[in-house]
């Protein structure tokens, strides 16, 4: 009966430590990545002095009020401005304002255009020489 007990008490320790790794256990991530919409303050203070791109475009984001556009070969200039959570641009006039979100998750960038369905992975870096 005594070996019995400690047989038992055997199998509970090592059932307790089992249950107790797998509960330390964190998984690495919980699925795709979190993406979330950035404030009028973080894209002033992330974006503008800096360029966003992707391979078929490129905005350089002045701190005078200025965007340097290349989108697919053609240059422009126009301005830029932020609107609550979104960042606008007038380009190549005035009348043609366009403005989207700003989503990030980390390191990663997506624009968000209202009203389409597709994010565009973007990535936000220092000027890059573009012949301006």
């Amino acid at each position: 009966m005594i070996r019995a007990a400690k047989s038992m008490r055997f199998t509970e320790l090592i059932l307790a430590l089992s249950l107790l790794a797998v509960a330390s256990v964190r998984p690495a991530a919980a699925g795709p990545d979190t993406y979330r919409k950035m404030t009028g303050a973080e894209i002033r203070s992330r974006v503008i002095g800096m360029e966003i791109s992707e391979p078929h475009f490129s905005e350089q984001y002045l701190r005078n009020g200025a965007v340097r556009i290349v989108s697919l070969g053609r240059r422009y200039i126009g301005k830029w401005k932020i609107s609550g959570v979104q960042l606008c641009i007038e380009a190549p006039t005035p009348e043609d304002l366009t403005c989207r979100e700003i989503w990030r998750s980390g390191e990663k960038y997506q624009l968000r255009f209202p009203g389409d369905a597709v994010p565009f992975d973007v990535d936000i870096q220092t000027h890059q020489d573009r012949g301006w």
